[in-house]
């Protein structure tokens, strides 16, 4: 019987949140402000989600999705982390080492989850170095494929179309996971 309570009540807390359609900001911040752009030292918790230190919410890259880092909790599900997720964690955390962590985020929204929606921009440990579009670098590199198209920057269509472009290249030279997601097996 405690069991069955217990369930009840956390559906009751857990399935309004999951009801939300994607992109739709959980109750706990609606109306609150999104934080102002800045820049801060960057970790990948997943191969989509960074923390900043300093920033309490994470942050989303906006623009992409990756695989996920943990099973889903389900039938079967292990719950334990997936070869797709750690590469693609750690492809993050290659890019983010090599600009010394530092990363300028723009916030565009809340997610669902009551993560910062931003577009990240790594940078180069040169004064005057290269600037990373993250997302844009992890659809060249095969490790998350786009976003909604409803889910588009105003104002920059032009950021739309390159993303897009960059995913339909590493899917068509099958870069990175692009073959595990596309089903084919390698050769015995």
């Amino acid at each position: 019987m405690k069991t069955m309570i217990l369930a009840a009540a956390l559906a009751a807390v857990a399935f309004p949140a999951l009801a939300e359609k994607p992109g739709t900001p959980a109750r706990a911040r609606e109306g609150k402000p999104l934080p102002d752009a800045g820049w801060g030292e960057a970790y990948a918790l997943d191969g989509d989600t960074v923390a900043v230190i300093g920033l309490k919410p994470h942050i989303r890259i906006w623009g992409v999705q990756a695989a996920e880092l943990r099973n889903k909790p389900a039938i079967g599900a292990t719950g334990i982390e997936t070869v797709d997720g750690m590469r693609g964690r750690a492809d993050l955390e290659d890019m983010l080492t090599r600009a010394n962590r530092k990363i300028y985020y723009e916030p565009t929204k809340w997610d669902r989850y009551c993560r910062i929606v931003a577009r990240v921009t790594a940078m180069a440990p040169k004064i005057g170095g290269e600037e990373i579009d993250v997302a844009r670098a992890l659809l060249e590199h095969g490790m998350a494929y786009g976003f909604w198209l409803d889910d588009a920057i105003a104002g920059k269509p032009e950021l739309s179309k390159a993303y897009a472009d960059a995913e339909a290249k590493a899917r068509q030279e099958r870069v990175g996971l692009w073959p595990r997601w596309l089903g084919e097996r390698k050769p015995d």
